[in-house]
């Protein structure tokens, strides 16, 4: 649990970083299963040792690939449940298999409000990917 719990306190901290730094107008009505998403804005995807082990996003980056400490993180918006769905697939696909979680949280009309997954691949790398339909925002960091 120890070791998690850096992970854990990084991802909460990127969510919270992604809801204050959002800039955008406010779209009246937040993204759905429904809506589908359209790449726009910065979709420049950096070339380093931690992109080339992640898919190569087609959502927006909404935060600016950066890297702190030997963490890589993101930011992606305007993303609906699938689009998070698929990305977390991407993720399995690219070997993010071990101590893999995969978690759905809905309300009450069960309808999913945030998709987290965490893993690990067999170099030891961690990845943890959260979204929140409150604002269609996801975050993702790597790291060891």
């Amino acid at each position: 649990m120890l070791k998690k719990l850096p992970m854990l306190v990084l991802v909460l901290a990127s969510a919270l970083l992604l809801t204050a730094c959002n800039t955008g107008s406010p779209d009246p009505t937040p993204p759905s299963e429904d809506t589908p998403s359209t790449p726009s804005g910065n979709n420049t995807w950096p070339d380093n040792e931690f992109t080339r082990m992640l898919p190569r996003p087609t959502m927006e980056i909404d935060l600016e690939p950066t890297i702190a400490d030997g963490v890589f993180y993101a930011g992606f918006a305007n993303m609906t449940v699938d689009d998070a769905r698929a990305y977390g697939e991407q993720l399995m696909g690219m070997g993010f298999t071990e101590s893999l979680s995969i978690k759905e949280y809905e309300d009450v009309d069960k309808v999913t409000t945030m998709y987290t997954m965490t893993a690990e691949n067999s170099s030891g790398y961690k990845v943890s990917f959260t979204w929140a339909a409150s604002t269609g925002v996801a975050s993702l960091t790597l790291g060891k």
